[in-house]
């Protein structure tokens, strides 16, 4: 009963150790919102913490500000091996998505070497920009320039044409 009074003190009284907006975006990717889920391989809660990685017991997880704590210490762990990762590397590394993989997929996705680990960090990441109200981060989509725009207008002006006839 100590541990969880601890933890629930803990996670109460401090400032939430992550930015509110990756917060739920790794909720959203993790759960899809659920504060009850468990994953097949036993993770739990909001952020589907394993709970050999977590400090409070596997029950208290479920309770969402102690599943968020917990979650976002564990990454903000990665992220300073992350950190570390990226100054030995040196150019084109980025932290937050080799955090986020590390949080994913251990080891290999620190180092850039799970597909699964860098694809959730890229869902993250997507949805964390998608939330925020700007432009998704997709290298592949060109930006919309003012011809682009103008041959949309004229295609939808000729389609409504044919449509009238």
């Amino acid at each position: 009963m100590t541990t969880l009074l601890a933890a629930l003190l803990l996670a109460l009284s401090s400032p939430q150790p992550c930015a509110a907006d990756l917060s739920r975006a790794v909720e959203h990717v993790e759960s899809r919102g659920h504060t009850l889920a468990v994953s097949g391989a036993g993770a739990r809660g909001l952020w589907q913490v394993m709970p050999a990685w977590s400090r409070v017991p596997a029950w208290a997880l479920h309770i969402p500000a102690v599943g968020r704590w917990e979650g976002c210490r564990i990454l903000r762990r990665w992220r300073r091996r992350a950190v570390a990762r990226c100054r030995h590397e040196g150019r084109g590394c980025r932290v937050e998505v080799r955090a986020l993989a590390g949080y994913n997929a251990g080891g290999a996705g620190l180092r850039g070497r799970s597909r699964r680990g860098m694809d959730y960090a890229r869902a993250v990441l997507a949805h964390r920009t998608t939330a925020r109200g700007q432009a998704t981060n997709n290298p592949r989509r060109r930006p919309v320039t003012r011809a682009t725009r103008r041959a949309r207008a004229l295609r939808r002006v000729a389609h409504l044409r044919r449509v009238e006839r």
